[in-house]
């Protein structure tokens, strides 16, 4: 047998070691994702494959199908529970493993038919970063080691990453306590300006989280909990990864001044109507331009100016432009 027939065959074995404890989940329109059996009685798997709460399809690895019901939901994690109508036999715990190493680790699903499926990567070292498969198929799918002992959990809060069990146990307990936790609100909208400082925040919510801590229009958003900040989707990944009532400090430069801000996240609302935002932050670009470049001129061909001229002094603002690029409000 020769090296890739002896690999090939120790993953398979790995596969069938950990099919046990891997389901598949249907709890919403489109193609499944997958789960993990956390204990006899309960399924762990990703908020964004269960839409509804109750009729929760899982298809368990004996080829049965049962149908489950929410018992916790985190959009904040991106994590829900199932519970199962009733026990599973024979179960045992999850082989866990709390160290990673460089080393070949795969990420297991189920198909709709309940097959297994796999996607081989490569950790380069001790550090847990491993992306998903685009495949829907992977989300709430767990990622093991080539010993068949299970690394994390592939989960989708603000970013696409595995967490670790004892992240998992933590976002766990906390769901056990609360049964639904928010994801959080900043309340600033984000974009990129010509400037070595970071980001300017254009876009304040009225009565959100940042504007009641103090943050104005026009400030330079320099780092975000100690991160500094390098996107604006970068931003909203950090937000959505907390749930709502999480402090987190603002590191921001205001007219040449930099001063840090303490705020409360708060409860992520509901999406405004995208015209109807769309059509803010353009007010808002405007009252921007304005501040810094004065009113726009008069429209039409006969406009005349009366009075002394006026010297600009320094270079002339730049042209307005489109708009620049937002994010969502994070």
């Amino acid at each position: 047998m020769d090296h890739l027939e002896k690999l090939s065959a120790e993953l398979v074995a790995v596969s069938r070691k950990v099919a046990p404890w891997i389901v598949r989940v249907n709890g919403r329109r489109g193609p499944n994702a997958t789960g993990i059996l956390w204990s006899e009685t309960k399924v762990v798997t990703s908020h964004r494959a269960c839409h509804r709460d109750d009729d929760i399809e899982i298809g368990l690895p004996d080829g049965s199908t049962v149908l489950g019901r929410i018992a916790g939901r985190a959009p904040a994690y991106d994590l829900v529970t199932v519970d199962l109508p009733s026990a599973v036999t024979d179960f045992s715990p999850i082989p866990w493993s709390d160290k990673s190493g460089p080393g070949l680790v795969l990420g297991l699903a189920r198909d709709r038919r309940g097959n297994l499926l796999s996607k081989m990567g490569l950790l380069a070292s001790e550090e847990l970063v491993h992306r998903i498969s685009p495949a829907p198929e992977f989300l709430g799918s767990p990622l093991v080691n080539a010993r068949g002992e299970f690394l994390g959990l592939h989960l989708m809060a603000g970013h696409p990453r595995v967490v670790a069990r004892k992240e998992l146990e933590e976002m766990l307990q906390k769901l056990a306590e609360n049964r639904h936790i928010e994801p959080a609100f900043l309340g600033l909208g984000l974009h990129r300006v010509e400037s070595a400082q970071g980001y300017s925040c254009l876009v304040v919510q009225v009565d959100e989280p940042a504007r009641q801590a103090g943050v104005l229009i026009g400030d330079h958003l320099l780092s975000l909990g100690g991160e500094e900040v390098e996107d604006p989707e970068q931003v909203s990944e950090i937000v959505r990864g907390l749930p709502a009532g999480s402090p987190i400090t603002l590191e921001l430069s205001r007219a040449g001044k930099t001063l840090e801000i303490e705020v409360t996240l708060g409860a992520r609302p509901e999406p405004c109507f995208p015209r109807k935002f769309k059509k803010h932050i353009k007010r808002v670009i405007r009252h921007f331009r304005h501040h810094h470049h004065g009113p726009p001129p008069h429209p039409g061909p006969h406009h005349h100016h009366h009075g002394p001229p006026h010297h600009h002094h320094g270079p002339p603002p730049p042209p307005p432009g489109p708009p620049p690029e937002e994010t969502e409000l994070c």
